[in-house]
C-alpha cells in the first residue's frame, strides 16, 4: 500500500486518482496488503505470489491493458522490479 514512508494513506490515494484520470472506477483498483509483500524498497516479492494476485485482478475486470515500471523500477526499487518480473512471468 504505499507505507514504507507511512504515507500508505496518501499512496492509495494518489493511486485512485490516477486511475480516476485514466477513465478507471473506484471498483476496478485493488490494493493488496500482504504480509509477504512488505513495502520496502530493498524487499524482492515472490514472482509467483504477486503475479497469481495481478492475474485475478485482470481476469475479474477483463483488463486487457497493463502498464507498470521497467525492469529498473523507480531507482532501483526491488518492489518495482518484483512487479516487472511478476508481469512478464505471468500476465
Amino acid at each position: 500500500s504505499g507505507n514504507y514512508y507511512n504515507q500508505g494513506e496518501i499512496r492509495k490515494k494518489e493511486l485512485e486518482q490516477s486511475c480516476f484520470l485514466l477513465g478507471i472506477p473506484p471498483s476496478g483498483v485493488t490494493v493488496i496488503d500482504h504480509r509477504d509483500l512488505p513495502d520496502n524498497p530493498a524487499v524482492e516479492w515472490d514472482t509467483q505470489l504477486l503475479a497469481a494476485f495481478v492475474l485475478k485482478h485482470v481476469e475479474a475486470n477483463n483488463i486487457n491493458l497493463v502498464v507498470t515500471f521497467d525492469a529498473g523500477g523507480v531507482s532501483g526499487h526491488a518492489n518495482h522490479i518484483s512487479l516487472y518480473t511478476a508481469l512478464r512471468y505471468r500476465v
